[in-house]
């Protein structure tokens, strides 16, 4: 591209353009820059000077004076920071602060990657879960039943059991030592369920299940 392209690109996006940041789903930001014309010749003619991509919008069938609308795009993020660059210097005032923020929030960027992405998804998740367990705690500590509580927050009984056994941080806890051990006192195989060999979960039916710790690892 020419200098005196580059400065034909800048005056038709210093009136047209528009230089943004958008949020791409939960793995970082998409930079972009895009305009809209009615003329097809001038949005071509900018594309092909940077590779950018070009598509039409047709007028409704009710609003038949209206012209088609072109829309010039360049979101490929390694071009999009190159052209902000080249064209900075030119720019009038307002662009210019505009492109500045965006390229500064650029230099500080840092994509996740998808570990990373998955990790973070998980920990929203988990903060929800956790406080829907809450949630549930308080509605059994006023003697509603798992299915009753699976009608009001529209869960079946099953799905509020796991969520109040997963998340919940003080429901085991707080069972008694009699209820925990209430039951046989050796599972199936011989091994006793008592101590550091016993795990208590809850069930869907809103019972407990006893298992062994021992057991376990053989499975």
């Amino acid at each position: 591209m020419t200098e005196n392209e580059l400065h034909w690109l800048a005056g038709w996006l210093e009136g047209e353009g528009c230089f943004g940041i958008r949020k791409r789903r939960a793995t970082g930001l998409a930079f972009s820059i895009a305009a809209n014309t009615t003329d097809r010749d001038i949005a071509e003619r900018a594309a092909a000077l940077v590779g950018a991509n070009v598509c039409s919008r047709q007028p409704r069938a009710d609003n038949l004076g209206k012209k088609t609308i072109y829309h010039f795009s360049l979101g490929r993020m390694p071009e999009v920071i190159s052209l902000m660059r080249q064209l900075l210097p030119i720019m009038g005032e307002r662009r210019a602060a505009k492109i500045k923020s965006i390229l500064t929030r650029y230099e500080n960027y840092h994509p996740m990657t998808r570990f990373e992405c998955g990790a973070e998804r998980g920990k929203k998740l988990r903060a929800m879960m956790e406080e829907s367990a809450r949630e549930i705690e308080a509605m059994r500590a006023a003697g509603m039943s798992l299915n009753q509580i699976g009608v009001k927050l529209g869960l079946s009984h099953s799905a509020v059991g796991n969520r109040l056994y997963r998340y919940s941080k003080t429901y085991i806890r707080q069972l008694s030592a009699e209820l925990k051990n209430r039951a046989k006192t050796h599972c199936d195989y011989g091994h006793p369920l008592t101590g550091e060999n016993l795990r208590v979960r809850m069930v869907a039916s809103g019972g407990i299940a006893r298992q062994c710790k021992i057991w376990e690892l053989y499975i």
